[in-house]
């Protein structure tokens, strides 16, 4: 198990209970950026799959790329339990996609993406930007998806900093919100698992990813690719086929890193002075790959356990770790 027993048990509550639930900031900002960039590659490769309210608001399919694989991998490290609960009968990415609600994109009106009794799907959704009320945010009405009950309430607006993700149960009554800013857009990938050959949902897919019939089994991340749930005996190691190389001069005062993977820049990390540290910290375990416990760093470093936990962390969300 990815997460602890007790989150895996809370989170598959909430998505029985409510058929939903959110978490917060899965992705860093420079990981948010690189999808951003996935996204506009697809403006120009990939025909929009037809949506509700189309005006000012786009669905493009995705290709499989490096940084959506591994957006893909963090989501089912927290939702991977809950899924495999809930989808009985087929767990296979049905879509792969994004949405993009630009200013003056009017709201949709409530809908569910699928309403077949005895039949599953589950959305998630990564917001790539912070998700406000009035930036078109999704809105859903919780527990809608008990087709005998209709749900508790009014509408509420999913508003979330950049990098959270929400999951979804497809029969949950929901839409996408207007966007009244007037300089701001939601930007989402989305991917949902599930069966195909459905009435109701688009099935937004290339046809090169839906030809894979890649499974819920084969999406979750391995052994060794861990990156939540740090505690002092997580092993950390760089993510794989990458190396660290720090630059002789920066544009300022400020230490950078860079983030290499096949002779590639992946990420780059620009350090404040209370994160010096995690230069050592990095080399460190650059030089001993899951050979030394979180522990075993704050103990050589001198440095505060909970700090060095928060840190590593830290550096795993953003894609630099994973144990």
């Amino acid at each position: 198990m990815l997460v602890s027993r007790a989150m895996a048990e809370s989170i598959t509550e909430q998505f029985v209970q409510d058929g939903y639930f959110v978490v917060p900031e899965l992705l860093g900002p420079e990981h948010c950026a690189e999808l951003l960039a996935d996204i506009v590659e697809s403006f120009h490769s990939s025909p929009p799959t037809p949506i509700k309210e189309p005006t000012f608001r786009r669905h493009s399919p995705l290709a499989l790329s490096e940084s959506v694989n591994e957006a893909i991998s963090m989501a089912l490290e927290y939702g991977y339990t809950p899924l495999a609960n809930f989808l009985k009968t087929q767990q296979e990415l049905v879509e792969l996609s994004s949405i993009t609600v630009f200013p003056n994109a009017a709201a949709q009106a409530l809908h569910r993406d699928e309403a077949n009794e005895g039949h599953y799907l589950v959305s998630v959704f990564i917001n790539l930007a912070e998700t406000r009320a009035d930036t078109g945010a999704l809105t859903l009405i919780p527990a809608s998806h008990h087709l005998d009950i209709g749900g508790r309430g009014e509408p509420i607006a999913i508003e979330v900093p950049a990098g959270s993700a929400v999951f979804m149960n497809s029969k949950l009554l929901h839409n996408g919100a207007a966007n009244t800013s007037s300089d701001r857009i939601r930007s989402v990938l989305y991917f949902t698992m599930g069966e195909t050959g459905l009435y109701g949902p688009p099935y937004s897919i290339l046809d090169e990813v839906a030809q894979q019939a890649l499974t819920l089994e084969q999406l979750q991340p391995r052994l060794g690719q861990s990156r939540i749930a740090a505690n002092a005996d997580s092993r950390p190691q760089l993510l794989p086929d990458c190396s660290i190389l720090l630059p002789l001069s920066s544009e300022d005062s400020r230490t950078k890193l860079l983030l290499c993977q096949n002779n590639k820049i992946r990420r780059t990390l620009v350090l404040d002075k209370h994160q010096d540290t995690w230069i050592d910290l990095l080399q460190e375990i650059e030089c001993h790959p899951r050979e030394l416990s979180i522990a075993d760093l704050a103990q050589r470093h001198k440095l505060a356990l909970p700090a060095t936990i928060e840190s590593i962390a830290t550096l795993a969300r953003d894609g630099w770790l994973c144990w």
